[in-house]
């Protein structure tokens, strides 16, 4: 389950107080492959169109370089590399034989795009990777 999270400093009188904003809701995280780093850009691009935040927003590829161009290391798998790639997505609930078609697939040059939202939304996201060619799609 991923719930989010925003800080916040609040300065009252001289003194600083770090608020936690908790959104206590289960969200959902959208898993797939794209083809080609072109496809992931623009699916980025739509997905932020229509309403998405980019801090909920995670894309992985082989080339790093490439990924941070188009999305900075951010969202709901933040820090992961395709040297973790493989502990962090099975700590989420991917099963182990989607997790080594993901591996796979970053190997042949195709981008993993994962998306965090509420439940209502999923399918606004779905929507969006399949019309950019998505590959072993999965929600966690």
């Amino acid at each position: 389950m991923i719930l989010g999270a925003d800080s916040r400093i609040l300065n009252i009188l001289g003194h600083s107080y770090i608020i936690l904003v908790v959104d206590m809701l289960p969200r959902k995280i959208v898993i797939g492959i794209l083809p080609t780093a072109a496809s992931a850009e623009t699916a980025v691009n739509n997905l932020t169109e229509e309403g998405f935040s980019e801090k909920d927003i995670s894309l992985v590829m082989k080339n790093d370089q490439t990924a941070r161009a188009i999305l900075k290391d951010n969202g709901p798998l933040e820090g992961i590399s395709t040297d973790n790639l493989e502990s962090v997505l099975t700590k989420v609930g991917v099963e182990e034989a989607v997790v080594n078609q993901y591996q796979e697939a970053l190997d042949n040059n195709k981008a993993l795009l994962a998306v965090a939202a509420m439940p209502e939304m999923v399918s606004t996201i779905e929507e969006t990777m399949n019309d950019y060619q998505v590959e072993t799609m999965v929600v966690v």
